[in-house]
């Protein structure tokens, strides 16, 4: 049995495919083994899968086109690994990654799943998307509420967890959800396991930017069925307490950061999700109000409300709370900022760019 198990599948990932396998065999922690997918590619694939002789991988091959979720589950039913660990095929993964994330896993017992920052780059161009968001289990639980913050390819899972949730449902991840089968699959764990998910500040993974992303190809898609999940994370939140379409509409825009959304409506919404709480305790009250917060401001800046609006805010959420969300906000940026320079240096030092 190996401590981990690193699951990747690929179609037609030809171009840079070699550079994704070969940043997993190079890691400094070996107690690994790879499985790859090949999801009937048409390209030099599957010469490429072949060409490798390292006796820890594994490929397998689709007979049918099964897509990501049904090819990582196939790669599942056959891992060993204490932890099951995430690449996509035309991403780089930095030496120290696994090393560092079942570091993490070892020394936090109570978390199932965990995942890294990333860093972005398209050609030689770094990215840094400054990402803020507080990384702790109340709050990834809480943000699910409204989107997904959880970078799939660079996730580290325990495969109890899993296992645990193909023995509830019948698989691990949901093959109706052909684009957004990741954060479906974060809304069932987080529902079995509450305090079950965290994130780190480390710099673990060079994504890369292309225009074939799932996100810019298939936007519309994905944001219908990210509205799904949503409706279903409201559905727990509110039990029997029938909501209106116009309301989950809301929720919808308010969660995809669209504009179009009154102050009225905003608030409204945003204050009926507090109330909720206040009466079921389903969420932690301190990190919902924050995120609540954070909604607001944000949506005041999409919406272009007046800048009297801030006060507005300050009044809605307390000034406590604001205080909170503006230290955090800034705080985390500043730890970002350290984290992506530290990664920038190390991703320079080992020319990753170029393998």
């Amino acid at each position: 049995m190996v401590k981990c198990s690193v699951l990747m599948s690929v179609y037609n990932g030809e171009q840079y495919l070699k550079a994704a396998i070969d940043s997993i065999l190079n890691q400094s922690f070996t107690d690994f083994q790879l499985i790859i997918v090949d999801d009937c590619s048409k390209d030099n694939t599957r010469s490429i899968l072949q060409s490798y002789k390292d006796e820890r991988i594994r490929l397998l091959y689709n007979e049918e086109n099964l897509k990501l979720a049904g090819s990582l589950n196939k790669a599942f039913d056959v891992a060993e690994g204490e932890y099951i660990i995430r690449i996509d095929a035309d991403d780089i993964c930095l030496p120290d990654r696994l090393k560092h994330q079942v570091e993490f896993m070892d020394h936090n017992p109570n978390i199932q799943l965990s995942f890294s920052d990333i860093v972005k780059f398209k050609g030689e161009e770094l990215i840094n998307d400054h990402n803020t968001n507080p990384l702790q289990p109340s709050y990834i639980r809480t943000i699910l509420l409204f989107h997904n913050v959880i970078n799939h390819n660079a996730v580290i899972v325990r495969r109890k967890c899993l296992e645990q949730i193909k023995n509830k449902y019948g698989y691990v991840y949901d093959s109706r959800f052909t684009v957004s089968e990741d954060m479906e699959l974060w809304t069932r764990i987080v529902e079995m396991y509450p305090e079950g998910i965290a994130g780190t500040r480390n710099n673990e993974v060079l994504y890369r930017m292309s225009e074939g992303q799932v996100s810019n190809a298939q936007g519309g898609r994905q944001l219908r069925q990210n509205n799904q999940i949503l409706e279903r994370q409201l559905e727990r939140f509110f039990g029997e307490e029938s909501l209106t379409e116009e309301e989950k509409e809301t929720h919808y825009k308010i969660a995809g950061r669209e504009a179009g959304v009154s102050e009225n409506h905003l608030t409204e919404w945003l204050l009926r999700l507090e109330r909720r709480n206040a009466a079921t305790g389903f969420y932690d009250g301190k990190a919902l109000k924050c995120i609540l917060a954070r909604m607001y401001f944000m949506h005041m800046f999409i919406n272009g409300y007046p800048k009297s609006h801030v006060w507005l805010g300050i009044k809605h959420f307390g000034t406590g709370t604001c205080c909170v969300f503006c230290f955090k906000t800034i705080r985390n940026y500043l730890i970002d900022y350290y984290h992506f320079n530290r990664a920038k240096r190390r991703i320079r030092k080992e020319n990753l760019l170029s393998k």
